[in-house]
């Protein structure tokens, strides 16, 4: 197991969990509206410079990652 600062190069795959959940399981509590400002407060380009300004870790298991 390792924890750790992820990297520009999972920028993508740390966009996708996010949009994942967010589109799974916001829609439950928050109105669609809410759900529509997280998506966009989640893009690709803020993942990016959180990722660059050190806001973003990653936990790998066994080859496996998560945010």
């Amino acid at each position: 197991m390792e924890y750790r600062k992820a990297t520009i190069k999972e920028a993508q795959l740390v966009c996708d969990i996010v949009q994942d959940t967010k589109a799974q399981i916001y829609p439950h509590y928050y109105t669609q509206a809410v759900v529509d400002f997280f998506g966009r407060l989640h893009s690709i380009d803020n993942i990016k410079k959180d990722i660059l300004d050190g806001r973003i870790d990653v936990l790998e298991v066994d080859g496996l990652r998560g945010t």
